[in-house]
């Protein structure tokens, strides 16, 4: 791993490091963010886009990778008559959270740092396994696409990737936690997954949780923009959210 600085720095902010925030918010502090995730415009149409995305199937159990409190969890839940719902975490007080606050005999809660240890262990594949705003919290390279790969193996219908995408991937400065960011290109990852079995994929770009496709040639300049704007202030990356979807 080329910085394992930063990436032990992300870690240790995402196991509880959350409460000494500089930023001051707190916004990412499990007890915090369940309660106000909801009114978030951005992350609920991010949601939304999965449930969109899973219309198609008749889904019936599902992980998420990097599930902070559950909160993407429990809207799925109320969407879809599932039967198993499974999360992992890095942060103790995230699963304790979510297990106080969300879950019932269905849900099945880890905490797990997965770029150092790997996911868990299940007796079964699920339907739909998904990350969202969760990978970007760690480095690309070899660990990270080991952790994807994983991810694909334990699904039996669909991979979804909500994740901040640039063409060229590295650090990013939001300024928005003291945790690092890295932005990817995920669209590198297809071919490999591809050799592993995936049949079907797809990519939607999203602009404050909206799909640009949907809104069309009002957005495009907007998005230009924003680009324009990122260059001008000297930023070496401007990310822009992808859905990703790949099927078997």
């Amino acid at each position: 791993m080329a910085n394992e600085a930063a990436q032990e720095r992300a870690a240790a902010y995402w196991r509880g490091g959350y409460s000494a925030d500089s930023h001051g918010a707190n916004v990412n502090r499990p007890r915090t963010y369940l309660p106000t995730y909801a009114d978030l415009l951005q992350r609920v149409g991010y949601t939304d886009e999965i449930v969109r995305r899973c219309a198609d199937l008749r889904l019936r159990s599902v992980l998420e990778v990097g599930c902070n409190a559950g909160r993407n969890l429990a809207v799925l839940a109320a969407r879809h008559p599932l039967e198993r719902i499974a999360g992992v975490d890095i942060g103790e007080e995230a699963i304790e959270v979510a297990q106080s606050e969300l879950a019932d005999d269905r849900w099945e809660l880890h905490v797990r740092d997965v770029m150092a240890d790997g996911l868990p262990s299940f007796a079964e594949p699920f339907d739909v396994v998904f990350s969202m705003a969760s990978l970007i919290h760690m480095e690309p390279g070899p660990a990270k696409r080991a952790l994807v790969e994983s991810m694909w193996s334990l699904t039996g219908r669909r991979l979804v990737l909500v994740e901040a995408q640039a063409a060229k991937p590295g650090p990013l400065d939001r300024g928005v936690s003291d945790s690092p960011f890295w932005l990817d290109d995920y669209r590198t990852y297809v071919p490999e997954l591809r050799d592993l079995g995936v049949a079907r994929s797809g990519a939607e770009d999203f602009l404050d949780g909206l799909p640009l496709a949907r809104l069309g040639a009002l957005v495009r300049p907007l998005r230009a923009l924003q680009c324009g704007v990122a260059s001008r202030l000297g930023r070496q990356h401007a990310a822009v959210f992808r859905v990703l979807t790949a099927d078997r």
